[in-house]
């Protein structure tokens, strides 16, 4: 086991890989030229072939690991795994990435500096996102709406990074964990930044562009796991955010109205039954996966 004197400045990349290999070998592509770094990937398929082509390409590199749990972890417990295995390696500096996303050259040195400069934070760089720079996101409490303009002062807004990628220390860890596992698959980043704005620590965006994301390409739009996972979120939220009862119940109500009218405008929109569906679902916690690929 490497030693805390050797890894403790060291980067511990977390990426998780689902059915992407050619985009997760793109990704490892962009951080490997860098020394300080040690990359633990998740192989989330649950695929004896995937598994294989992850051995095939990346065993013999020193500087990653490879784990492998029995089943599809979801996001957030996949990489509340690979952060416990890089806690007890010795890790302290942790960078989560989409593997659909690549680093831009120099990006690992300015990630370096970001984290030693600003302990205790949740930091993001600016990301290029189907052609538009992402940084601050905002989310309403209430009707679940997301916006990319100023929403800053603006009652039941609230601002998050999103979790394509984050820079952090050990420090705004939880019990050695970043996310709450009840998420599956998204509102896991939302709840993250809400825990650290209201506690000690900060969240900051690094003004320049240092990842370049390809978009959702482990979830397709409209499918059944995609529709239901991310209304899931919204409802999963309410636990994370609602200040009291009484918020609770508001945020309940308005979701039952804004989420069933969202999922039949999106079952008109994308001609399936399948947004519709889960916009009744969500409000039951099944284990809705998707297909194997």
């Amino acid at each position: 086991m490497p030693s805390k004197i050797k890894t403790i400045d060291k980067l511990a990349f977390i990426i998780l890989n689902y059915f992407g290999v050619d985009h997760t070998k793109k990704c490892i592509g962009s951080i490997l030229p860098n020394n300080e770094i040690h990359i633990f990937i998740v192989e989330n398929s649950n695929s004896q072939r995937e598994k294989e082509k992850i051995i095939n390409l990346f065993s013999e590199e020193s500087v990653i690991s490879l784990i492998f749990p029995s089943t599809n972890l979801g996001f957030s417990r996949g990489i509340n795994l690979a952060l416990a295995r890089a806690i007890d390696e010795g890790y302290e500096k942790f960078v989560i990435l989409n593997n659909d996303a690549f680093l831009v050259d120099g990006a690992v040195k300015k990630f370096q500096k970001a984290i030693n400069l600003q302990p205790k934070t949740l930091i993001s760089p600016l990301i290029e996102w189907d052609n538009k720079v992402v940084g601050n996101v905002f989310y309403h409490k209430y009707l679940t709406l997301l916006s990319y303009s100023n929403q800053k002062g603006k009652t039941f807004w609230m601002k998050y990074l999103t979790g394509c990628c984050l820079l952090f220390d050990i420090h705004i860890l939880k019990n050695n964990q970043l996310l709450d596992e009840y998420f599956f698959m998204y509102g896991e980043d939302i709840a993250l930044s809400y825990r650290i704005i209201n506690s000690n620590y900060k969240i900051r965006l690094l003004d320049e562009v240092l990842v370049i994301h390809a978009g959702s390409l482990s979830a397709k739009k409209s499918s059944l796991f995609y529709e239901y996972h991310v209304n899931r979120g919204h409802i999963l939220l309410v636990k994370a955010i609602a200040k009291n009862n009484f918020e609770k119940i508001m945020m309940y109500i308005l979701r039952f109205i804004v989420l069933s009218i969202k999922g039949l405008w999106r079952s008109i929109k994308y001609r399936t039954t399948y947004p519709l569906l889960a916009s009744f679902l969500i409000w039951f916690p099944l284990k809705i996966r998707p297909q194997k690929q």
